[in-house]
């Protein structure tokens, strides 16, 4: 298939037009968002990492009649279970942590939507003793790198809280 531009203007609404067509494909990686101090404010941090997040993913996994990987870059210290203590960059923790457990709640209702959460800021697959290693070990067994294993792009990425059929690296 070749790449089609689609302009959508309501990252929070999804008609059943277009949600039928993505939700025809195999994968979607998202990578909106970033750390709640690079927004105006909360609310506009909550529907760029939360809320549009979750529309499409909802959207889509109602209407795939097929498996479907949907991988959301998140980042380093994400807490689901919003209780970190940390001082810096606390709001950030607890919504990507949100939204990677709605994602995860989603799967369980839709079991066709697959899911990967990358968190790109210091997951390894030896461990270094933090406690994201210890969560994404007793989620899957290991972190493990994305990529061929020979330099090939994607290379430095981990994957961690890893949900649905496991992925083949062939």
């Amino acid at each position: 298939m070749k790449l089609r531009v689609i302009v959508h203007d309501d990252f929070a609404v999804y008609d059943t037009v277009l949600a039928e067509e993505l939700s025809a494909h195999d994968a979607c990686l998202r990578a909106l968002g970033g750390k709640a101090t690079d927004g105006p404010d909360s609310q506009e941090y909550l529907r760029a990492t939360h809320t549009y997040t979750l529309a499409f993913t909802n959207a889509v996994a109602q209407r795939a009649d097929h498996a479907f990987r949907f991988c959301y870059l998140s980042g380093m210290g994400a807490d689901p279970e919003e209780t970190a203590w940390f001082p810096w960059q606390k709001q950030t923790r607890h919504l990507k942590g949100r939204t990677e457990r709605d994602l995860k709640r989603l799967h369980e209702v839709h079991p066709d939507f697959l899911g990967n959460v990358f968190s790109t800021g210091g997951n390894s697959a030896e461990g270094d003793g933090r406690a994201d290693d210890e969560v994404a070990r007793s989620d899957h067994g290991a972190c493990r790198p994305v990529g061929r294993g020979d330099g090939a792009a994607g290379e430095g990425l981990r994957v961690c809280r890893v949900w649905g059929r496991e992925q083949r690296n062939d």
